[in-house]
C-alpha cells in the first residue's frame, strides 16, 4: 500500500463500498447482527476505511457507532476472507478502483 491511497476521505470510501454493494450508508449503520449481507457490507467498510483512509479504529467505530473491536474484528474477517474467497477479494479489489476514480 503506498502513502497515496492513505489520502482518501470517509465519505469517498463509504460511497464507493455502499454503490458496490448497492446499498445506502443508513443500510449499513443498522443496528443489527442478524443480517448476514448487512454485517458483510459493514465489516467490508471498515476494512476499506482501516485501509484507505487515515481514520483511526477509534474513529471508526465512532462512525458507526460500535467498539473499536469490532472494526478489529473486522479487518481481521476480511483480511482471512481476501485470502480464502475470490468473490471478496474482488469486491475489495472492485471498490479499490472505484475510490481511485
Amino acid at each position: 500500500m503506498t502513502l497515496q491511497q492513505l489520502n482518501y476521505t470517509e465519505t469517498q470510501v463509504t460511497e464507493a463500498v455502499c454503490k458496490h454493494l448497492n446499498l445506502s450508508f443508513e443500510q449499513l449503520n443498522i443496528k443489527t447482527r442478524g443480517e448476514k449481507d448487512i454485517a458483510y457490507a459493514r465489516q467490508l467498510c471498515m476494512y476499506m476505511l482501516t485501509m484507505n483512509t487515515r481514520l483511526t479504529q477509534k474513529k471508526i467505530a465512532e462512525i458507526f457507532d460500535r467498539e473499536r473491536s469490532g472494526v478489529s474484528y473486522a479487518v481481521s474477517t476480511i483480511t482471512q476472507f481476501i485470502r480464502e474467497d475470490v468473490i471478496v477479494k474482488r469486491d475489495v479489489m472492485a471498490i479499490e478502483k472505484a475510490i481511485q476514480q
